[in-house]
């Protein structure tokens, strides 16, 4: 957040925002309007290396909806990788290929 904060003060400070930080950080989260801060910076020699390491300097931090429903997903898969490869595992074998599970959420 440290990062998005000093990128705040520099548009500020170079005349090129005029709203507040909320409606920054509200605006900032769509990537056209993330694309315009950096040509804007781009060309006022704030920053001067390429979109891909400007977007990983100054990414938002992930909120906690982000991370919990990315975190249900990734467990989910990662839970149907898991009896998957059990399941392989025990049919290359010619052992048991039947499994009961019960995922409570």
């Amino acid at each position: 957040m440290k990062n998005i904060n000093n990128l705040y003060k520099a548009l500020l400070d170079n005349n090129l925002l005029t709203i507040s930080f909320d409606k920054f950080l509200e605006k900032y989260k769509n990537e056209e309007y993330k694309q315009q801060v950096f040509k804007a910076v781009t060309q006022e020699k704030l920053f001067t290396k390429d979109y891909e390491t400007f977007n990983s300097a100054y990414s938002l931090p992930q909120t906690q909806e982000d991370e919990s429903s990315g975190g249900v997903v990734n467990f989910l898969g990662d839970l149907f990788s898991a009896f998957k490869g059990g399941y392989d595992a025990a049919a290359s074998t010619g052992g048991p290929t039947s499994f009961k599970c019960k995922v409570v959420i």
